[in-house]
């Protein structure tokens, strides 16, 4: 498996050009008392001389000699940084503008996918897949560079902010974990009475004010996939009294099966027996890690074959609706961030093996294998 971990990051606050041209006017309209300067800011302004001005130096805007503060000095100095990276940037686009990329799409293999957007702050080049529509990069980070990366996102299992953040995925997933063991034990009364055709003697009423019991909860066990070094996927999935094992390439390469974990019947006791990462389960999460990963088809491959039958893969992961949100998008931003999946893209991966895709929220993709 191809290391990975959920992660969010804040991209840092920039100043705007407006910002900029307000203060270099205010500084031009109103002269005030030059600051006091450290050694380096002196060895910087090594031209002005001791009244805090310029030696004289040619006003384009006047066509003759006069001295600049040392404002306007470093407001030129920015100014002039300003234009410099606009112009890179122009440069960067006219060498991708019409291109295609030289790799085929990572997800279906097709050699159609044009440039589809430059982004400036990791200098990368993205591509359209025009069959399944992945949106793609084919430069990558090296292995150390992407654990560090991870090591800076603030993911604390005891942050209510970050538990909420994960409800998005964890409270659907509870229900549909509910609803199919209630489904299992529809026709198997909890009394041993039933009618002439073997059918539950209970209403549909009683049924459907029914719960699972804990005890069928404990033995429906399940895998967070990419838990990175704070886990809390299993810490609430444990709150509903579902057991799962963490699991990360990079912070938890051994996982352990959990106490609450307590098979039901010989057939579960049997598969207990076996080491975690030769076991099947009845669910897997991958929250934040799809976008990660190089190869998707066979990490997805090896996610379908862990599940048992009526299992689910529950992926979170940004989903993009819009191509006209791309260029403003935190996401691609995270230069370990290196797939994008869009909704048609879900329904491609849908296509790949035997299961059914549902969409319990926009970030969010369930998919169940069929029995």
């Amino acid at each position: 498996m191809e290391p990975t971990v959920a992660g969010h990051c804040t991209e840092p606050r920039m100043s705007s050009a407006e910002e900029v041209n307000q203060a270099s006017t205010a500084d031009a309209a109103c002269p005030q008392e030059a600051p006091k300067q450290t050694a380096e800011q002196t060895q910087e302004d090594h031209s002005t001389n001791h009244d805090g001005m310029a030696e004289d130096a040619e006003d384009p805007q006047i066509g003759q000699k006069r001295r600049f503060t040392i404002q306007e000095k470093r407001s030129y100095a920015r100014e002039k940084k300003k234009t410099a990276k606009k112009s890179m940037l122009e440069e960067r686009l006219a060498e991708f503008q019409g291109t295609t990329s030289s790799e085929p799409c990572p997800l279906c293999g097709a050699t159609e996918a044009p440039f589809y957007h430059y982004g400036q702050a990791t200098d990368r080049a993205f591509y359209a897949c025009q069959s399944c529509k992945l949106v793609f990069v084919n430069k990558f980070v090296s292995e150390e560079q992407e654990r560090e990366r991870y090591l800076q996102h603030n993911n604390d299992p005891g942050d209510i902010r970050y538990q909420a953040f994960l409800g998005r995925i964890v409270d659907p997933l509870v229900q549909l974990l509910n609803a199919t063991l209630l489904e299992e034990t529809a026709g198997k009364p909890a009394s041993g009475a039933s009618n002439a055709d073997g059918s539950s003697t209970e209403s549909s009423e009683e049924r459907k004010i029914a719960a699972p019991s804990s005890a069928q909860k404990n033995a429906c066990l399940g895998m967070d996939f990419g838990c990175g070094p704070g886990p809390a996927i299993s810490r609430l999935m444990a709150r509903h009294g579902y057991p799962v094992c963490d699991y990360d390439p990079n912070f938890f390469p051994d996982p352990v099966i959990p106490k609450l974990y307590k098979p039901l019947d010989e057939e579960d006791k049997d598969e207990a027996e076996k080491p975690p990462l030769e076991r099947k389960f009845r669910f897997i999460t991958c929250t934040e890690v799809l976008e990660h990963i190089k190869e998707p088809v066979p990490f997805l491959a090896d996610l379908y074959n862990r599940l048992t039958p009526g299992g689910v893969l529950a992926i979170m992961t940004g989903i993009l609706t819009e191509d006209s949100l791309f260029p403003g998008w935190h996401y691609h931003r995270d230069y370990t961030h290196i797939r994008f999946y869009r909704p048609e893209t879900l329904k491609y991966i849908e296509s790949l093996h035997d299961w059914k895709l549902s969409r319990p929220h926009k970030d969010v993709a369930f998919f169940v294998r069929n029995k």
